[in-house]
């Protein structure tokens, strides 16, 4: 939340971080095999948790597809004990979708990319 609202979770920020977005627009990719932009998808999630975990918050939220900020001031509640990371680790968000290891979306087959042969 923004604005002086509702404290939000830890758990909420890191579902945020690792929901994945879809780039369209301007955020388009390149695709070297058809000259041309497509519409891509992202999605952030965490390699290997380390032994100790340090987290910094941004303090400013891009508003969707421009180029405006909104300061945040709500607070984040962050849990003493049981925090389960691993539901934000690149593993779990994998097994969770049924996805091999996030790459880049290939081309559609008309682009004349992605399929078999050459490339």
């Amino acid at each position: 939340g923004t604005s002086g609202g509702a404290a939000e979770s830890l758990e909420a920020c890191l579902r945020a971080f690792t929901t994945e977005e879809q780039l369209l627009s301007e955020e388009r990719c390149w695709c070297s095999s058809c000259a041309a932009l497509q519409d891509a998808s992202k999605q952030m999630s965490i390699e290997r948790l380390p032994n100790v975990l340090c987290l910094q918050l941004k303090r400013f939220r891009q508003e969707s597809r421009g180029k405006q900020t909104s300061k945040m001031d709500s607070f984040v509640q962050f849990p003493l004990a049981s925090l389960n990371m691993y539901r934000y680790t690149s593993a779990f968000l994998t097994a969770r979708d049924g996805k091999g290891r996030k790459t880049p979306t290939p081309p559609p087959p008309a682009c004349g990319g992605g399929g078999g042969g050459g490339g």
